[in-house]
């Protein structure tokens, strides 16, 4: 315990300065550390985590927090989600990463004290650090997936794409977004309508209709 608290003094020296806070939690039978940097625009979270007298993971991820705080309420009010916080959420979409620094699922021993807060350095700022500047907020996620493909959009964000997208659109202030957003919802509608019983058609149906609602009068926020 004594070698783990020398990493985390050391990770901390780096990454608290920056804005970064530790969240420290136990899970069957491992130490979690997240550290995480809020802003309006986003959260930037490093993670990783002890079993035993190993040190394993060394993972990024960005929230797009102002487009969480809209829907995921949505999706857990529907039951389409799990109960979790906007703020919780780990990741807003899937890019491929850069992988070159972290540390394989066999974990370094605490003890290579060196080897650890090395490698630590290199995946900081050779991975997680220009990921976090070029995702810098929800408009560079929007210039990146508004001329994609639908097969494609599911592959970066997620099981709600079209809800994440239509939030995205509404945000940044896209000319498509209310043709995109009446679409959606009218093809939700039809789904209902021909199967009202369906509980996945009833939650989709009364998300779609809720999230129509909410983003019809939310105001953009960028590109204005």
């Amino acid at each position: 315990m004594k070698e783990f608290r020398k990493v985390l003094i050391y990770i901390d020296s780096i990454l608290l300065p920056k804005g970064f806070k530790l969240f420290e939690s136990e899970e069957s039978g491992c130490i979690i550390c997240d550290y995480r940097k809020s802003t309006n625009q986003s959260i930037n979270s490093i993670a990783f985590l002890k079993r035993e007298d190993k040190i394993k993971g060394f993972y990024y991820a960005v929230n797009f927090i102002e487009m969480e705080l809209i829907i995921i309420p949505i999706l857990t009010k529907n039951k389409l989600f799990g109960d979790v916080k906007p703020e919780k959420i780990d990741e807003s979409f899937w890019v491929q990463k850069d992988t070159r620094y972290t540390l394989s699922d066999d974990g370094k021993d605490i003890s290579e004290y060196e080897e650890v807060v090395n490698i630590f350095n290199l995946f900081y700022k050779q991975d997680a650090f220009p990921f976090f500047e070029r995702w810098k907020d929800l408009n560079v996620l929007y210039e990146y997936i508004k001329d994609k493909t639908e097969e494609e959009l599911w592959d970066i964000l997620g099981q709600f794409a079209p809800m994440k997208k239509a939030v995205i659109l509404k945000l940044c202030n896209d000319s498509n977004y209310q043709e995109f957003m009446d679409s959606y919802f009218q093809k939700q509608k039809e789904y209902f309508d021909e199967d009202p019983k369906d509980i996945d058609n009833i939650r989709y149906y009364n998300a779609s209709k809720e999230l129509k609602q909410v983003l019809d009068n939310t105001k953009p926020i960028y590109n204005v």
